[in-house]
């Protein structure tokens, strides 16, 4: 039974709130490394696609030899997982942010926890919004605001991408709720194979369909191969081990409360890397965003599995 206890975190769950803090840094640096790939001619669906691909067979040689799931029921699971979670998600961003404003889709993208928590409340009984949750989200919510308008408040409505955009923060917020129950019987290597499996395989009608070839003959240039193999080692295959443990230990409810940090890290890697700008707006943002994520992790309750 999932019990919940009342009391302040203890100190080997804030070596997970660390882990959780380190997997969005390295989430949020994709934007870099995903930008010089498209600069470089490759598709943001061919990037997903030997993302995936990879990951997935160098999770098969080391994650030990189950294939299949214990039940019918839970392989079906891990297929709508890695559609929720892997090529859906991604269909639905990168389709959004081609029709509607960049600004459009990031705000929209960064209401996930919300309705991660909206789900969590729907579908499992045991848990509640404290006050410092509510407040935190709330700041880190106007702290994204800040950094994505940076000081320009225009929100040019496009009813398709707008709608896509928040499809896809509910198709990343359904997917944690998918993958909490499947924490307590499956470790945490066959989870994200088998996530990566099914997002590749379901990928693979969208990636024919486009300039796949253009995208295979790129995999000859060295940048093109590091930045690649970047985005598979580590936002794909350690990020994504790692994450399913978070909301296997913290429940999905605090662990969605640090994807704020996403536009945090993806700014701050912008400036060192990217040579973009730093704003007054910029600056107060990240700010509220780091204030916001404390916020709303201090005196949680302590979530374990027993």
């Amino acid at each position: 039974m999932y019990l919940m206890k009342q009391q302040r975190m203890p100190y080997q769950d804030w070596v997970f709130v660390v882990l959780a803090i380190i997997i969005v840094a390295v989430w949020g640096s994709t934007f870099s490394a995903t930008k010089v790939l498209i600069i470089k001619g490759m598709s943001p669906m061919g990037i997903f696609f030997f993302r995936f691909l990879w990951a997935y067979f160098i999770l098969l040689i080391f994650s030990g030899k189950k294939i299949f799931a214990n039940s019918c029921a839970d392989e079906l699971k891990f297929a709508i997982a890695g559609i929720l979670g892997g090529s859906l998600y991604y269909f639905l961003q990168n389709t959004a942010l081609s029709i509607s404003q960049t600004t459009n889709v990031s705000f929209l993208l960064s209401f996930c926890p919300l309705i991660t928590i909206v789900l969590s409340l729907v579908l499992f009984k045991d848990q509640h919004i404290s006050r410092h949750l509510g407040l935190g989200l709330l700041i880190a919510i106007l702290g994204v605001a800040l950094v994505i308008f940076n000081g320009r408040f225009e929100l040019h409505i496009s009813p398709l991408g707008d709608i896509l955009a928040l499809l896809a923060a509910t198709s990343w917020a359904v997917y944690s709720q998918i993958i909490r129950p499947l924490t307590k019987q499956y470790t945490v290597h066959l989870i994200s194979r088998k996530v990566f499996f099914y997002g590749w395989i379901t990928a693979l009608p969208l990636f024919f369909l486009g300039s796949y070839k253009t995208d295979i003959v790129l995999l000859m240039r060295p940048e093109v191969m590091f930045n690649l193999l970047y985005l598979t080692l580590f936002a794909s295959i350690c990020c994504y081990l790692g994450w399913n443990v978070i909301i296997k230990r913290l429940g999905p409810v605090r662990s969605a409360s640090f994807l704020y940090l996403d536009p945090f890290f993806s700014t701050v890697f912008s400036f060192l890397f990217l040579k973009e700008v730093m704003t007054l707006s910029l600056a107060m943002g990240l700010i509220l965003i780091m204030l916001g994520v404390f916020v709303s992790q201090k005196h949680l309750p302590l979530k374990s599995y027993k």
